[in-house]
């Protein structure tokens, strides 16, 4: 399902499980509609307009190694409005040498701003990388503007 979003076009998918992706994208290569991707794209556009601080929603997990799961359950409890390193998600997983590996987790999140990997920063400053994009290297500014509205509504 392609959803008009502040962040531009946004494609929903979803599987009999739950949701299965959030992909940033100008076209909908699915057209799949339905009541969960309905449900889906209402969160997300109350989330981006300041009304929604976590999303309600059964999500897929197949596909992912065990590892990117772990990783990606532990992003989902930073609050809304907070940051992380990647070291100390790294940490919350008893792995704290892991953090390379935290990273490609994390860039290959098949539900970003659902599952809110754009709340992991670098220790060194910066934005690093940011997924849900065909893009090379991502969409940082995307991740910008997520945290940015984030502090708005905190």
């Amino acid at each position: 399902m392609l959803v008009q979003t502040a962040l531009g076009p946004v494609v929903l998918t979803a599987s009999d499980i739950g949701l299965r992706s959030v992909r940033y994208a100008d076209h909908d290569p699915a057209g799949h509609t339905g009541p969960l991707l309905d449900d889906a794209a209402a969160q997300l556009q109350e989330y981006l307009a300041g009304r929604r601080r976590a999303f309600d929603l059964p999500l897929d997990w197949t596909g992912m190694t065990d590892f990117q799961a772990k990783v990606l359950k532990a992003v989902a409890t930073i609050p809304y409005g907070e940051t992380r390193w990647y070291v100390q998600v790294a940490e919350a997983i008893d792995r704290p040498t892991a953090v390379r590996a935290v990273g490609g987790a994390l860039a290959r999140n098949p539900l970003p701003i659902v599952l809110p990997c754009h709340r992991v920063l670098p220790v060194g400053g910066g934005l690093a990388g940011y997924g849900g994009s065909e893009r090379r290297g991502g969409r940082p500014d995307v991740k910008q503007r997520l945290l940015n509205l984030e502090r708005a509504f905190a």
